[in-house]
């Protein structure tokens, strides 16, 4: 009986292999080649399907007109030097990125050193292939020079990247379309906007409630005398602080810290209710009187109250 040999042929198949399994330098090649084939179609779809600038306008200034609360957020404050800067805000960002169409938006995870942490953001028009990228660092050390806990950190971090994606946008957008947005954010706050008296009381409880700010410090950061000479620019400019303070700024950039403790405070209340006549002394009761002892009958007999005469033992005998 003869013996049978069959012969063993190996083939080169390395296109119908999993990516898992191809070497290494295969697998990162193979990744590029999507990763290129994938940003191909997706400017190939931004250019068939091109923006409008007319509409782009329309449907932001419509939803700054619809939403007060959207048109009051479009614009924030920023401490500098010994004064504040004003321009557009993370909200005006991300309203301007729904509407211009065909932009990819990119955030990497922040880094945090000793004493800074930062983030980078890139925003990428497909339609005309401009792409910009912008950086924003922060410092995470309070006033003593100490460094802050993980939880505002990690604060600090989320914030940074709100600002690189509002930066990276704002640097692919003109300009000149955002100022305009501006100006119909303004036209309808001035146009909603409510009595002096009802909005001051607003804002001061909304600053007293979400940052412990009080009256005595809001009238030293708008440089005036009492709460009752705060003016409409007045509110304007806590409304920009308010919106600097959402994004992330820092409380004693604005406000100067508080000259007295919690504790003065309530005794300086206490001391002004008393001056009201709201906590006057609890005036003192007559001590009741014991009560009157038994008066005697002329027989020896005692009368106790209004009850029957009683007579002794010597008057029954007799």
């Amino acid at each position: 009986m003869g013996i049978v040999s069959q012969a063993i042929t190996e083939i080169e198949d390395t296109g119908s292999m999993l990516p898992g399994f191809l070497p290494a330098a295969q697998t990162v090649n193979h990744q590029i080649q999507l990763a290129a084939a994938l940003l191909d179609k997706r400017i190939a779809t931004a250019r068939s399907f091109p923006r409008s600038i007319a509409r782009f306008k329309g449907e932001a200034t419509e939803l700054l007109k619809t939403d007060i609360d959207t048109a009051r957020s479009a614009e924030y404050a920023k401490p500098v030097g010994g004064g504040k800067v004003v321009g557009p805000s993370v909200r005006l960002a991300e309203l301007v990125a729904m509407c211009w169409q065909n932009l990819d938006i990119t955030v990497e995870e922040p880094v945090a050193t000793e004493k800074t942490v930062s983030a980078k953001a890139s925003a990428w028009d497909l339609q005309r292939n401009l792409r910009q990228e912008a950086v924003v660092t922060t410092s995470i050390l309070n006033k003593n020079g100490n460094r802050y806990p993980q939880h505002l950190i990690e604060t600090a971090g989320m914030a940074c990247q709100a600002k690189a994606r509002r930066n990276a946008i704002l640097a692919v957008i003109p300009r000149a379309y955002i100022n305009d947005l501006l100006e119909v954010a303004r036209e309808v706050v001035k146009g909603n906007q409510e009595p002096l008296e009802v909005t001051r009381k607003k804002m001061l409880e909304f600053f007293s409630r979400s940052y412990k700010v009080s009256e005595e410090q809001i009238c030293k950061a708008l440089d005036v005398a009492g709460v009752d000479d705060i003016t409409q620019k007045g509110i304007d400019d806590l409304r920009l602080i308010a919106n600097g303070l959402k994004e992330g700024e820092p409380l004693e950039a604005f406000f100067e810290p508080q000259t007295t403790s919690r504790l003065d405070g309530v005794k300086q209340k206490i001391q002004d209710r008393r001056g009201k006549g709201g906590d006057k002394p609890a005036e003192k009761k007559p001590a009741d009187k014991p009560p009157e002892s038994p008066t005697e009958q002329p027989g020896g007999g005692k009368l106790f109250g209004d009850g029957p005469e009683k007579t002794d033992m010597d008057a029954i005998r007799r």
